[in-house]
Protein backbone atom coordinates (compact mmCIF):
# COMPACT_ATOMS: atom_id res chain seq x y z
CA UNK A 1 0.00 0.00 0.00
CA UNK A 2 1.15 3.56 -1.37
CA UNK A 3 0.17 5.69 1.22
CA UNK A 4 0.56 9.69 2.26
CA UNK A 5 2.03 12.27 -0.42
CA UNK A 6 5.64 10.56 -1.54
CA UNK A 7 5.39 6.47 -0.91
CA UNK A 8 8.12 4.65 -3.43
CA UNK A 9 5.25 3.80 -5.88
CA UNK A 10 7.66 2.39 -7.96
CA UNK A 11 9.49 -0.38 -6.35
CA UNK A 12 5.79 -0.93 -4.00
CA UNK A 13 4.57 -1.68 -7.81
CA UNK A 14 7.85 -3.68 -8.30
CA UNK A 15 7.28 -6.19 -5.44
CA UNK A 16 4.14 -6.55 -5.66
CA UNK A 17 4.48 -7.96 -9.50
CA UNK A 18 7.24 -9.33 -8.37
CA UNK A 19 5.75 -11.38 -5.56
CA UNK A 20 2.53 -12.30 -7.31
CA UNK A 21 1.10 -9.71 -4.96
CA UNK A 22 -1.51 -6.71 -5.05
CA UNK A 23 -0.89 -2.69 -5.04
CA UNK A 24 -2.64 0.19 -3.60
CA UNK A 25 -2.26 3.99 -3.58
CA UNK A 26 -4.41 5.19 -0.63
CA UNK A 27 -4.99 8.64 0.83
CA UNK A 28 -6.47 9.00 4.21
CA UNK A 29 -9.65 9.53 2.97
CA UNK A 30 -9.56 6.38 0.73
CA UNK A 31 -7.40 3.80 3.21
CA UNK A 32 -10.17 2.56 4.62
CA UNK A 33 -11.79 1.45 1.52
CA UNK A 34 -8.60 -0.15 0.65
CA UNK A 35 -8.54 -2.42 3.58
CA UNK A 36 -12.05 -3.33 2.42
CA UNK A 37 -10.67 -4.69 -0.89
CA UNK A 38 -8.34 -6.30 1.17
CA UNK A 39 -10.48 -8.10 3.66
CA UNK A 40 -12.25 -9.25 0.84
CA UNK A 41 -9.37 -11.19 -0.90
CA UNK A 42 -7.80 -12.42 2.39
CA UNK A 43 -11.27 -13.07 4.61
CA UNK A 44 -11.12 -17.31 3.76
CA UNK A 45 -14.75 -17.88 5.73
CA UNK A 46 -17.20 -19.58 4.07
CA UNK A 47 -20.33 -20.97 4.86
CA UNK A 48 -20.96 -24.01 2.56
CA UNK A 49 -24.43 -25.81 2.33
CA UNK A 50 -24.35 -29.13 1.27
CA UNK A 51 -27.15 -30.36 -0.89
CA UNK A 52 -27.09 -34.23 -2.15
CA UNK A 53 -26.79 -34.53 -6.11
CA UNK A 54 -30.17 -35.54 -7.43
CA UNK A 55 -28.30 -37.93 -9.96
CA UNK A 56 -27.37 -41.00 -8.02
CA UNK A 57 -23.70 -41.71 -7.46
CA UNK A 58 -22.61 -45.44 -7.54
CA UNK A 59 -23.21 -47.22 -4.35
CA UNK A 60 -20.14 -47.39 -1.65
CA UNK A 61 -21.72 -50.91 -0.77
CA UNK A 62 -19.46 -53.48 -1.64
CA UNK A 63 -20.56 -56.25 -4.14
CA UNK A 64 -18.62 -59.61 -4.29
CA UNK A 65 -18.73 -61.89 -6.90
CA UNK A 66 -17.80 -65.55 -6.12
CA UNK A 67 -16.51 -67.60 -9.19
CA UNK A 68 -15.86 -71.15 -7.52
CA UNK A 69 -14.25 -74.02 -9.76
CA UNK A 70 -16.14 -76.79 -9.66
CA UNK A 71 -14.82 -79.09 -11.75
CA UNK A 72 -13.77 -82.77 -12.06
CA UNK A 73 -10.71 -82.43 -9.76
CA UNK A 74 -11.99 -80.50 -6.47
CA UNK A 75 -14.07 -83.42 -5.33
CA UNK A 76 -11.45 -86.16 -5.59
CA UNK A 77 -10.59 -88.27 -3.05
CA UNK A 78 -7.39 -88.01 -0.78
CA UNK A 79 -4.99 -90.57 -2.55
CA UNK A 80 -5.36 -88.44 -5.39
CA UNK A 81 -2.47 -85.88 -5.19
CA UNK A 82 -3.50 -82.77 -3.26
CA UNK A 83 -7.45 -82.72 -3.46
CA UNK A 84 -9.12 -84.64 -0.59
CA UNK A 85 -12.52 -83.74 -1.50
CA UNK A 86 -12.22 -79.90 -1.22
CA UNK A 87 -15.33 -78.74 -2.99
CA UNK A 88 -17.14 -79.88 0.32
CA UNK A 89 -14.49 -77.89 2.86
CA UNK A 90 -15.17 -75.08 0.04
CA UNK A 91 -18.36 -74.62 0.42
CA UNK A 92 -18.27 -75.00 4.13
CA UNK A 93 -15.62 -71.96 3.66
CA UNK A 94 -18.23 -69.79 2.05
CA UNK A 95 -21.16 -70.59 4.38
CA UNK A 96 -19.20 -69.40 6.77
CA UNK A 97 -17.89 -66.38 5.08
CA UNK A 98 -21.38 -65.18 4.06
CA UNK A 99 -22.45 -65.37 7.57
CA UNK A 100 -19.84 -62.94 8.54
CA UNK A 101 -19.77 -60.17 6.16
CA UNK A 102 -20.78 -56.59 6.90
CA UNK A 103 -24.88 -56.25 6.72
CA UNK A 104 -25.85 -55.05 3.45
CA UNK A 105 -23.00 -56.43 1.45
CA UNK A 106 -24.37 -57.41 -2.18
CA UNK A 107 -22.84 -60.86 -3.51
CA UNK A 108 -23.17 -63.20 -6.08
CA UNK A 109 -22.29 -66.84 -7.17
CA UNK A 110 -20.90 -68.38 -10.30
CA UNK A 111 -19.64 -72.19 -10.61
CA UNK A 112 -17.39 -73.06 -13.61
CA UNK A 113 -16.67 -76.70 -14.75
CA UNK A 114 -17.52 -77.52 -18.41
CA UNK A 115 -20.04 -74.75 -18.45
CA UNK A 116 -19.81 -71.34 -16.09
CA UNK A 117 -23.23 -70.97 -14.05
CA UNK A 118 -24.83 -68.09 -12.26
CA UNK A 119 -26.50 -69.91 -8.70
CA UNK A 120 -26.87 -67.17 -6.86
CA UNK A 121 -27.94 -63.77 -8.48
CA UNK A 122 -26.83 -60.68 -6.71
CA UNK A 123 -28.34 -60.51 -3.15
CA UNK A 124 -27.80 -59.41 0.47
CA UNK A 125 -29.50 -62.39 2.07
CA UNK A 126 -27.06 -64.39 3.94
CA UNK A 127 -29.54 -67.40 3.87
CA UNK A 128 -29.90 -67.24 0.29
CA UNK A 129 -26.16 -67.12 -0.30
CA UNK A 130 -25.75 -70.23 1.82
CA UNK A 131 -29.17 -72.38 0.52
CA UNK A 132 -27.28 -71.58 -3.22
CA UNK A 133 -24.50 -74.17 -2.43
CA UNK A 134 -26.74 -76.76 -1.43
CA UNK A 135 -27.05 -78.43 -4.62
CA UNK A 136 -23.01 -77.70 -6.02
CA UNK A 137 -21.22 -80.61 -7.05
CA UNK A 138 -18.15 -81.51 -8.82
CA UNK A 139 -17.68 -82.64 -12.07
CA UNK A 140 -16.22 -81.67 -15.61
CA UNK A 141 -13.50 -79.78 -17.03
CA UNK A 142 -12.20 -76.52 -16.16
CA UNK A 143 -13.48 -73.32 -18.42
CA UNK A 144 -11.30 -70.56 -16.78
CA UNK A 145 -11.90 -68.00 -19.44
CA UNK A 146 -15.63 -68.15 -19.74
CA UNK A 147 -15.69 -68.14 -15.77
CA UNK A 148 -13.73 -64.31 -16.15
CA UNK A 149 -15.32 -63.10 -18.67
CA UNK A 150 -18.51 -63.58 -16.71
CA UNK A 151 -17.69 -62.42 -13.71
CA UNK A 152 -16.12 -59.38 -15.97
CA UNK A 153 -19.37 -58.67 -17.50
CA UNK A 154 -21.39 -59.35 -14.15
CA UNK A 155 -19.60 -56.59 -12.30
CA UNK A 156 -19.22 -54.46 -15.39
CA UNK A 157 -23.26 -53.73 -15.15
CA UNK A 158 -23.54 -53.05 -11.11
CA UNK A 159 -22.95 -49.52 -11.16
CA UNK A 160 -20.62 -49.67 -7.73
CA UNK A 161 -17.79 -48.20 -6.50
CA UNK A 162 -16.70 -51.43 -3.95
CA UNK A 163 -16.31 -53.98 -6.05
CA UNK A 164 -14.58 -57.40 -5.43
CA UNK A 165 -13.82 -60.80 -7.43
CA UNK A 166 -13.30 -63.66 -5.28
CA UNK A 167 -11.94 -66.30 -7.93
CA UNK A 168 -11.34 -69.74 -6.63
CA UNK A 169 -9.85 -72.73 -8.50
CA UNK A 170 -7.37 -75.44 -8.73
CA UNK A 171 -6.57 -75.48 -12.34
CA UNK A 172 -3.69 -73.60 -11.95
CA UNK A 173 -5.25 -70.93 -14.41
CA UNK A 174 -3.82 -72.82 -16.83
CA UNK A 175 -4.89 -71.83 -20.57
CA UNK A 176 -4.96 -74.62 -23.23
CA UNK A 177 -3.87 -72.05 -26.37
CA UNK A 178 -2.55 -69.27 -27.10
CA UNK A 179 -5.32 -67.43 -28.78
CA UNK A 180 -6.98 -67.75 -25.02
CA UNK A 181 -4.13 -67.00 -23.09
CA UNK A 182 -4.44 -63.42 -25.17
CA UNK A 183 -7.96 -63.48 -24.32
CA UNK A 184 -7.66 -64.32 -21.09
CA UNK A 185 -5.31 -61.24 -20.40
CA UNK A 186 -7.68 -58.84 -22.06
CA UNK A 187 -9.63 -59.75 -19.23
CA UNK A 188 -7.62 -59.05 -17.07
CA UNK A 189 -6.84 -55.65 -18.14
CA UNK A 190 -10.68 -54.95 -17.92
CA UNK A 191 -10.68 -55.97 -14.38
CA UNK A 192 -8.21 -53.23 -13.73
CA UNK A 193 -9.00 -50.97 -15.66
CA UNK A 194 -12.22 -51.06 -13.98
CA UNK A 195 -10.83 -50.55 -10.28
CA UNK A 196 -12.32 -54.31 -9.59
CA UNK A 197 -10.62 -55.34 -6.46
CA UNK A 198 -9.51 -58.79 -7.58
CA UNK A 199 -8.41 -61.67 -5.57
CA UNK A 200 -7.25 -65.04 -7.02
CA UNK A 201 -6.92 -68.16 -5.15
CA UNK A 202 -5.39 -70.92 -6.04
CA UNK A 203 -5.44 -74.63 -4.65
CA UNK A 204 -2.20 -75.74 -5.89
CA UNK A 205 1.17 -76.29 -5.00
CA UNK A 206 3.51 -73.48 -4.59
CA UNK A 207 5.38 -74.93 -7.41
CA UNK A 208 2.10 -73.60 -9.69
CA UNK A 209 1.65 -69.88 -8.67
CA UNK A 210 3.18 -68.62 -11.48
CA UNK A 211 -0.03 -67.81 -13.31
CA UNK A 212 -1.73 -66.62 -9.66
CA UNK A 213 1.38 -64.08 -9.37
CA UNK A 214 0.37 -63.07 -12.92
CA UNK A 215 -3.23 -62.41 -12.86
CA UNK A 216 -2.57 -60.49 -9.65
CA UNK A 217 -0.05 -58.24 -11.31
CA UNK A 218 -2.12 -57.90 -14.11
CA UNK A 219 -5.01 -56.94 -12.10
CA UNK A 220 -3.17 -55.17 -9.44
CA UNK A 221 -4.85 -57.49 -6.87
CA UNK A 222 -3.91 -60.48 -4.40
CA UNK A 223 -3.08 -63.60 -4.84
CA UNK A 224 -2.92 -66.61 -2.56
CA UNK A 225 -1.98 -70.58 -3.14
CA UNK A 226 -1.48 -73.72 -1.18
CA UNK A 227 -2.13 -77.34 -1.90
CA UNK A 228 -5.47 -78.01 0.02
CA UNK A 229 -8.44 -75.26 1.22
CA UNK A 230 -5.85 -72.91 3.71
CA UNK A 231 -5.63 -70.57 0.91
CA UNK A 232 -8.96 -69.91 0.59
CA UNK A 233 -9.52 -69.47 4.39
CA UNK A 234 -6.80 -67.20 4.44
CA UNK A 235 -8.41 -65.17 1.43
CA UNK A 236 -11.91 -65.10 2.58
CA UNK A 237 -10.87 -64.37 6.41
CA UNK A 238 -8.67 -61.06 4.38
CA UNK A 239 -11.63 -60.13 2.28
CA UNK A 240 -14.07 -59.97 5.11
CA UNK A 241 -11.59 -58.10 7.60
CA UNK A 242 -11.17 -55.28 4.46
CA UNK A 243 -15.20 -55.42 4.04
CA UNK A 244 -15.64 -55.23 8.02
CA UNK A 245 -12.72 -51.70 8.07
CA UNK A 246 -14.77 -50.46 5.23
CA UNK A 247 -18.00 -50.63 6.48
CA UNK A 248 -16.98 -49.61 9.95
CA UNK A 249 -16.03 -45.90 8.94
CA UNK A 250 -19.07 -43.31 8.70
CA UNK A 251 -17.04 -40.63 6.93
CA UNK A 252 -17.42 -39.32 3.65
CA UNK A 253 -14.66 -38.09 1.63
CA UNK A 254 -15.58 -34.40 0.48
CA UNK A 255 -13.24 -32.20 -1.74
CA UNK A 256 -14.26 -28.34 -1.77
CA UNK A 257 -12.67 -26.17 -4.73
CA UNK A 258 -13.31 -22.39 -4.65
CA UNK A 259 -12.63 -19.62 -7.17
CA UNK A 260 -12.83 -16.39 -6.12
CA UNK A 261 -11.63 -13.99 -8.32
CA UNK A 262 -9.15 -11.15 -6.53
CA UNK A 263 -9.62 -7.38 -7.15
CA UNK A 264 -8.34 -6.96 -10.37
CA UNK A 265 -10.49 -9.85 -11.59
CA UNK A 266 -7.45 -12.74 -11.79
CA UNK A 267 -9.21 -15.76 -10.84
CA UNK A 268 -7.86 -17.51 -7.88
CA UNK A 269 -8.74 -21.07 -7.17
CA UNK A 270 -8.68 -21.97 -3.38
CA UNK A 271 -9.24 -25.77 -2.09
CA UNK A 272 -9.06 -28.46 0.55
CA UNK A 273 -10.35 -32.14 1.50
CA UNK A 274 -10.99 -34.22 4.42
CA UNK A 275 -13.46 -37.45 5.80
CA UNK A 276 -16.70 -35.68 7.38
CA UNK A 277 -19.47 -37.94 9.17
CA UNK A 278 -22.02 -36.44 6.69
CA UNK A 279 -25.56 -37.77 8.13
Amino acid sequence: IAYGEKPDEQTLQRLATDSGGAYYRAQADSIAAVFDQIRGIVDRDYRITYRRPAKVAPSSTPVITVVLDISGSMNSSPSSSGCDFRIEKAKDLLRDFFGRLPAGSVVQVFTFASSVDLIQVPTTDPARLRHSLLDVEANGSTETLDAARAALASLESIPARNRYLLFITDAALQLASDAQRKDFATVLAALKERAIRCVWVGMVPTTEQAPFVDAAKQTGGTYVVSPGTESMEKALNSLQQTLAEKAAGNEIALEVLIDKPDASGKPHLYGGNGLFPLP
